[in-house]
């Protein structure tokens, strides 16, 4: 397998009996003329098609393209391959857009009475045959971003006996075999036949359309789009056979489309050289042989420095630094007459002082980088991308990355020259004498791979630091002395590493271990440590008692004197480590709530502030700072900064919020008064919680409530000299809330009282009439009314008609007014009397009122005769015993005295809700009473 062809398959399919293109493809023998009419064949369309935005009018890019196709056609004229299944297999590799425009000179002479018909130079068969066509050839390294030869070599390969398989493909040994090779020229879109009509039209009518219609089919026969050279190879094998991605060839997804696939051609094995080389032998005989023993090292002595392989943002100046002088050797005329040279780069876009003209550039031109130290690199631009990008500048173009094949030259050098002669620099030129160099660098192999290893529970170190002796071997890691300490893997990744006086502090993720230093540990059989002196740099490691770790948080960790504080996340606590040992302060009171909330933060930020001897952990996702304090022996204080870092220096504490540092308990600033509770500039009030759970079985009366402090909340009140006189502006301060299991309460200001803030507790103003709990003290006893006034405001009543038979009715009326009632007027009918009562003997149906003349059989009426019963019926005339005495009371049941024996409502219920028609309000003043507004009700 000695060399790769890209392709572009942009059809695959199944060929029709015809053969490959037979019905609809235009093509020529080598020895034959396509220009006598008399031997011309059936001219048609070529069945190419292509969907690219730059495609002419009939469909054809005008670039070099190539096309392969694959059938299979049955051939009864072969016993052998009809005793195989009847078919032959065939590809067929086709090349367009090839070599120059054939359509020079004219194609007739207007001038002439009788114009002959001029071939120009399309009779040039040359134009087909790749192998031989310069232009051919340079069209493809062009565009396929190819070798110049590389056509030559590829068209070379396609001979009988040429094995290929296809790159990429699920079956990578199925090899296939080129049975017989066909080479036939095709037009695409004109044929000579067009030419032809039209120069016989014109000859027949002078018609100078005709003419014109001529001369265009003429150019567009002799355009290198209307050819292509197909080469149709007979394979020992369907090619169908094949998938890619597990679909086969000729799936729907792989039919119709560009897709790219290339054949790799493999070549037998040979041996020798010139006239004796041999092919190897498909199943050679193996030897067994002995090695030799290697005596001497592998030493590569270093040339250059490394060279990346492909360009990106990182090695871009290591590859082409700033500074480095253009040129182009392939085509000088595309480089300034000025000094061209790199100012600057942008991943892979550079930058030149001068622009080039990209117009008479070539992706397969070079650019010449000579680098300052006399070395030279090369790059090639892309110039479809460059082209593409309209917001590039002039003297900016894109390059293509890849430079892994590209030549270059190194600065190492082993002479001089002083334009007289030239020297070596080797000092008199004599054997194993001193050379004039920087100083070998050399390196070697090694019989294991040498990578880089991960070792996340382990510890190296340098060498000693001195300041006093002027001892700094921070940068020695010498492998052959015991430079390294390995933890058990079991207690996870080192995560954080803290000095504490002469001890290691290791914090992992599992366990938190002290490792002593300069000393080691000898333990006595009952388990305890003595202490003794070694040379070690890294002695016993101790771990700590208590599964606790760190998790992968070391940003939780901070310390102060001989306290550390941090985070278990996967243990949800809060951890703190002291000259006692480890402490899960999180058990004081914060228990569950850490639990909850550790997991739900990516990082834990850990801060200690000094000013006030707290340390602050902050939770980013949840957005809260929470704070220990060693005073209390608990968690003090929730607060509202939330910092991305925080550390205390020089007794003052300071955070940071997108990267500014901010320094809090600042009482001033450049002489103006910083406000309290301000974190970046955002304000948030105070508060306290009070927890008062003595005795939670008892219900417990609360009336007042006091507090020793600062500044209470006034709200501002002058209708009346009995509120006093401290409120006479609004001041803000501290309110509150209580809250029981029973009722809400409220106290909205506090009154000073030598020192101390007083007031009484308040229920809360109740929105519905559900909320008044009447029978409390508290509402019964609030006083006497002094005002009764009718509120109109509230539910203003409605004056209107309330005869449902006028036209002006009105059903949202309060109050009756039927002197505005108006009636829709009806013409007048006498009256017709008579006896209405069906049940009469003499009933009228058309009377329109009873005029008392019915006549009924006399029938007992059953019903209760007793006219002081409830269920009276003086219709009656025989009693039936159904008779209900009457029963005077209330019967509302929403009345505070309902009865639910009455049975005729007296007058007496007690309704607190007002009159639906009127609504009241009710004001009520208690003047024995100072200690607050007037409460509406």
């Amino acid at each position: 397998m000695d060399y790769v062809f890209p392709w572009w398959q942009d059809k695959r399919r199944n060929s029709s009996s015809n053969g490959p293109y037979g019905a609809v493809g235009t093509f020529i023998n080598q020895n034959y003329s396509p220009f006598s009419i008399a031997n011309r064949p059936n001219f048609g369309k070529g069945i190419y098609s292509c969907i690219a935005s730059d495609a002419d009018e009939y469909g054809v890019k005008d670039e070099f393209w190539q096309q392969v196709v694959q059938y299979t056609q049955a051939d009864p004229s072969d016993p052998s391959v009809i005793s195989q299944g009847g078919f032959k297999h065939f590809v067929e590799i086709s090349f367009s857009g090839m070599s120059e425009d054939l359509a020079s000179g004219v194609v007739l002479d207007r001038d002439s009475n009788d114009p002959p018909l001029q071939y120009g130079n399309t009779n040039d068969y040359s134009a087909f045959n790749l192998s031989e066509n310069d232009t051919a050839q340079a069209d493809y390294a062009q565009n396929y971003s190819a070798l110049n030869n590389e056509l030559q070599k590829l068209i070379s390969r396609l001979t009988v006996g040429s094995r290929f398989k296809v790159k990429g493909a699920d079956q990578q040994d199925e090899i296939f075999t080129i049975k017989g090779v066909a080479k036939q020229g095709r037009y695409n879109h004109t044929s000579w036949f067009e030419v032809w009509y039209y120069w016989f039209l014109y000859r027949s009518t002078a018609d100078t359309r005709a003419a014109d219609a001529a001369e265009e089919k003429f150019n567009l026969f002799g355009s290198p789009t209307n050819r292509r050279t197909t080469y149709i190879l007979e394979l020992d094998k369907d090619l169908s056979q094949i998938t890619l991605d597990g679909d086969n060839i000729l799936h729907t997804d792989n039919v119709g489309v560009s897709k790219p696939l290339a054949f790799q051609f493999i070549s037998k094995r040979t041996v020798g050289d010139g006239g004796n080389e041999q092919v190897v032998s498909e199943n050679p005989a193996i030897w067994e042989t002995e090695p030799k023993e290697t005596v001497d090292l592998d030493i590569y002595h270093e040339a250059s420095e490394a060279l990346p392989v492909a360009i990106n943002e990182k090695n871009n100046t290591r590859f082409v630094p700033l500074g480095s002088v253009v040129s182009c050797p392939d085509k000088p005329g595309v480089m300034s007459s000025n000094l061209t040279y790199v100012i600057a780069w942008d991943n892979k876009k550079i930058t030149l002082s001068q622009p080039i003209d990209l117009s008479r550039y070539t992706d397969s031109n070079k650019l010449v980088f000579t680098r300052p130290n006399d070395s030279n690199t090369t790059l090639r631009i892309d110039v479809a991308a460059t082209n593409a990008d309209t917001t590039l500048p002039n003297n900016t173009y894109i390059i293509k990355h890849e430079v892994s094949r590209n030549p270059f030259a190194l600065s190492w050098y082993n002479s001089f020259s002083f334009g007289n002669g030239v020297e070596s620099n080797r000092i008199r030129d004599d054997f194993n004498q001193p050379i004039i160099d920087k100083g070998a660098k050399v390196s070697t192999v090694l019989e294991e791979n040498y990578e880089k290893e991960r070792r996340s529970s382990g510890l190296i170190y340098s060498g000693i630091y001195n300041t006093n002796s002027g001892v700094n071997n921070l940068n020695q890691f010498i492998q052959a002395e015991k430079i390294t300490k390995d933890l058990n893997p079991t207690y996870g990744s080192i995560q954080k590493l803290f000095s504490r006086n002469t001890d290691l502090v290791t914090f992992c993720e599992d366990r938190i271990i002290k490792i002593l230093s300069n000393k080691d540990a000898v333990f006595n059989a009952d388990g305890n440590a003595n202490l003794t002196a070694t040379n070690r740099v890294l002695g016993q490691a101790m771990p700590f008692a208590g599964d606790y770790g760190i998790s992968k948080n070391p940003e939780s960790f901070a310390v102060d004197n001989y306290r550390a504080y941090f985070t278990d996340k996967q243990r949800g606590a809060v951890l703190r480590l002291s000259m006692d040992g480890i402490t899960p302060i999180s058990e004081y009171g914060m228990s569950d709530y850490f639990k909850d909330n550790l997991k739900l933060n990516g990082a834990l930020i850990g801060s200690f502030d000094i000013k006030k001897s707290e340390y602050n952990l902050t939770m980013p996702n949840i957005q809260k700072t929470v704070s220990f304090k060693e005073s209390v022996n608990g968690w003090s204080s929730f607060k509202s900064f939330v910092p991305k870092q925080g550390v205390s220096m020089s007794g003052d504490y300071y955070t940071v919020k997108n990267s500014l540092p901010y320094k809090h308990h600042v009482e001033s600033y450049k002489n103006e008064t910083v406000n309290r509770n301000t974190f970046y500039d955002e304000y948030v009030s105070s508060s306290v919680s009070v927890l008062l759970n003595d005795m939670p079985s008892v219900v417990k009366l609360y009336k007042t409530l006091n507090y020793e402090g600062s500044q209470s909340n006034v709200n501002k009140d002058v209708t009346g000299a009995e509120t006093g006189y401290y409120n006479l502006e609004n001041k803000d301060g501290w309110k509150s809330k209580i809250k029981t299991d029973k009722q809400d309460g409220v106290v909205s200001e506090f009154v000073e009282k030598e020192g101390k803030w007083f007031n009484f507790i308040k229920g809360n103003n109740f929105e519905e009439l559900v909320d008044l709990k009447t029978k409390e003290f508290s509402f019964q006893g609030v006083g006497r009314p002094t005002e009764f006034e009718i509120d109109y405001d509230i539910d203003r009543p409605i004056v209107g008609c309330t005869n449902p038979s006028a036209v002006n009715y009105n059903p949202d009326a309060t109050i009756s007014d039927n002197d505005q009632c108006e009636f829709e007027i009806i013409d007048y009918e006498e009256p017709i009397g008579g006896c209405m009562d069906p049940s009469a003997d003499n009933y009228n149906p058309s009377a329109t009122f009873d005029d008392g003349s019915c006549e009924i059989p006399c029938t007992p009426v059953l019903g209760c005769t007793n006219p002081n019963s409830l269920n009276f019926n003086p219709k009656a005339t025989e009693d039936d015993g159904s008779c209900i005495a009457i029963v005077r009371g209330c019967t509302d049941s929403r009345a505070s005295n309902y009865d639910p024996n009455a049975n005729v409502d007296d007058g007496s219920c007690f309704i607190s809700d007002p009159d639906p028609t009127t609504s009241y309000s009710l004001t009520i003043k208690d003047s024995n009473d100072n200690d607050g507004p007037t409460q509406n009700y």
